[in-house]
């Protein structure tokens, strides 16, 4: 089974909007030094996608179950995607080849993406 449209859409608009933020770095440092924003962009964008994907899954998953179980299954999943994205970011937050900036960046790009998508949708 594939990914909802909703799903497609979120993951096209985290890819925009991340290129809008990687077209902004680049014309701001003007030199390599975009360099480090744009892989904590680009490492957290991918981050954003990767929690469209699991939550789209764990949706489809739980629309048979019961609703005790179906709110666990929700919550855990939730609390998978809290710990990937907390990994990226203390990742981010310790390496020296990785900008904190383009990482809150790259964080911003789901609540971005979410907001697009329901002005899109309506």
């Amino acid at each position: 089974m594939g990914l909802s449209n909703t799903a497609k859409r979120m993951i096209l608009l985290i890819g925009a909007v991340s290129a809008v933020f990687a077209v902004g770095a680049v014309i701001y440092y003007r030199s390599t030094d975009a360099l480090p924003f744009v892989i904590g962009l680009v490492m957290l964008a991918a981050v954003n996608v990767l929690k469209a994907v699991l939550l789209d899954k764990s949706v489809n998953r739980v629309s048979g179950m019961e609703e005790k179980d179906g709110r666990n299954f929700m919550r855990g999943g939730y609390l998978l995607r809290l710990v990937i994205t907390g990994a990226a970011l203390l990742f981010a937050a310790l390496s020296d080849a990785v900008s904190i900036w383009g990482a809150v960046a790259g964080i911003c790009t789901w609540q971005i993406a979410a907001y697009m998508l329901k002005l899109f949708i309506d």
